[in-house]
């Protein structure tokens, strides 16, 4: 399975999405759990002990972010990337998994923002490269909308959907930054598809011949401070500063 896709929706979101349908719309995601990974039963090699060590701290944690940060989930192994999840036909899915780390989900307090992250460490800068450029790509931005919308209605909604909101954004090519792309949860509560107060936000970064992926999931609330956003991306700059001065 696609590090990427690790963190999957339930019902509670579905709920809290549709309860926000006539109010306001944030700019971030939602598709939380505390439920564990699957087991994985991949054959795949070991990487040398070096790369490993480099996965394992390239993702971020609560010190990195400092502020109210917590483990909602721990981290975990990278699962196989199988046939049909994205990616599947890629350098990334030949991997071996002790190459990818998934970090732990963390939850800001009582608000309901989530930040992950997961790291691929290829044999080299090129194949870290290729990676990058796909996960930019229209199919692969399109499969993961797919995959997302299909989490979302097997969480129990069919009245949900998801669409691509943006694939550009401040920052982008700079410092590692190196892509963006917004979902934007929809409902359908009689009178079509409108935003809900869910999105997922999926950023790439690279360091060399790592790539480092961070999702921000929001299901946003009227309780939340209107400086939520900009102090949650302030925290993590800070944390990439930190993950980037490890892996370097």
């Amino acid at each position: 399975m696609d590090a990427s896709r690790w963190a999957r929706a339930v019902a509670v979101v579905s709920a809290l999405a549709l309860a926000g349908c006539g109010g306001g719309e944030e700019s971030t995601a939602p598709s939380v759990t505390g439920d564990p990974p699957r087991p994985t039963t991949s054959a795949a090699p070991t990487a040398d002990p070096a790369t490993t060590t480099l996965a394992q701290a390239a993702v971020l944690t609560p010190n990195d972010l400092g502020g109210p940060w917590a483990v909602f989930r721990p981290e975990t192994a990278a699962e196989a990337v199988t046939e049909g999840d994205c990616g599947h036909d890629t350098q990334y899915a030949k991997l071996p998994l002790s190459a990818r780390h998934v970090g732990p989900q963390l939850q800001r307090g009582d608000a309901k923002w989530y930040v992950s992250s997961a790291s691929a460490v290829f044999p080299d800068e090129t194949g870290a490269k290729e990676w990058v450029e796909t996960r930019k790509s229209g199919a692969y931005v399109e499969c993961r909308r797919a995959a997302l919308e299909k989490e979302q209605k097997d969480a129990g909604d069919q009245r949900l959907s998801v669409k691509t909101a943006e694939t550009t954004g401040p920052g982008l090519g700079e410092n590692g930054y190196e892509g963006y792309v917004r979902y934007q949860l929809h409902a359908d509560t009689g009178d079509g598809p409108r935003p809900a107060n869910g999105s997922f936000s999926r950023h790439t970064y690279r360091v060399g011949r790592t790539v480092i992926s961070v999702s921000v999931d929001v299901v946003s609330s009227q309780n939340d401070p209107p400086d939520l956003p900009d102090k949650v991306a302030d925290e993590i700059k800070k944390g990439l500063t930190a993950a980037f001065a490890r892996v370097r």
